[in-house]
């Protein structure tokens, strides 16, 4: 057994609502890796800025302590705090920044290490530069994917409405939802609170399991999903997280 290397801490669980037919009000999830680096992914909105400083505060934490920020991608509710991280390396999508623009090429499928027991991949869908934090051996969940928004919440695995509706590409983003899933123990959503995959999606245990409708189906893993994962799967069986 690996000894744990990460510790995750949500430092707040994201929400979004809808006001009326034109605008909607949401705040991103925030979570912070402590390890090896301490990691910040998605710090939120300009007006989270002080939310954030007593978040960090009570975690015996300031602003100039985080090695790496991660913004999943490109929208103001997620990077809007990012300035005031001026020792940190930045990752905004598929961007990266530390004293200059460090180059990577996540369209490859090259992950991105931050050390051996956490990388960044490319997982574009929501929107083309959509980035996925993986840390391995976190106790006691495991692997846990920082998603972004491409998970909005635990909800949208039933009600696919609530990605669908700010997806940029919905192939892509289904795609990548289902490698996600396959490999994730834990899943960090953009908008809601973190949710465990049950075996029945992670091939680690037994891709047939998605044909297996009598076992473990609990509330919002319907059959349909089921099939259609396991369709994306095979569509995509070359881009594996190692």
């Amino acid at each position: 057994m690996v000894d744990s290397v990460y510790k995750l801490n949500i430092l707040r669980s994201g929400w979004s609502k809808l006001v009326d037919d034109d605008q909607h009000s949401a705040a991103c999830t925030i979570t912070l890796l402590r390890g090896t680096h301490i990691i910040l992914i998605d710090p939120g909105s300009p007006w989270d800025t002080n939310k954030l400083k007593l978040m960090l505060d009570q975690q015996g934490l300031h602003f100039k302590d985080v090695d790496y920020v991660v913004c999943t991608h490109e929208h103001v509710d997620h990077l809007g705090s990012l300035h005031h991280f001026v020792n940190a390396t930045h990752v905004v999508g598929t961007t990266i920044y530390k004293d200059g623009y460090i180059k990577h090429d996540f369209s490859s499928h090259i992950p991105y290490e931050l050390d051996p027991d956490v990388k960044i991949i490319h997982t574009p869908g929501h929107t083309p530069h959509d980035v996925s934090v993986i840390a391995k051996h976190v106790q006691p969940y495991g692997r846990v994917i920082v998603a972004g928004d491409l998970f909005e919440c635990a909800e949208d695995l039933k009600d696919p409405y609530l990605w669908q509706n700010s997806s940029w590409n919905h192939k892509m983003q289904a795609a990548y939802r289902a490698k996600v899933l396959e490999k994730a123990d834990l899943i960090v959503p953009g908008h809601g609170t973190p949710f465990k995959v049950l075996p029945l999606y992670n091939r680690r245990n037994s891709s047939l399991a998605l044909y297996r409708f009598d076992v473990m189906i609990e509330e919002h893993f319907v059959v349909s999903f089921l099939l259609f994962l396991h369709t994306i799967r095979i569509n995509y069986e070359q881009w594996v997280i190692s």
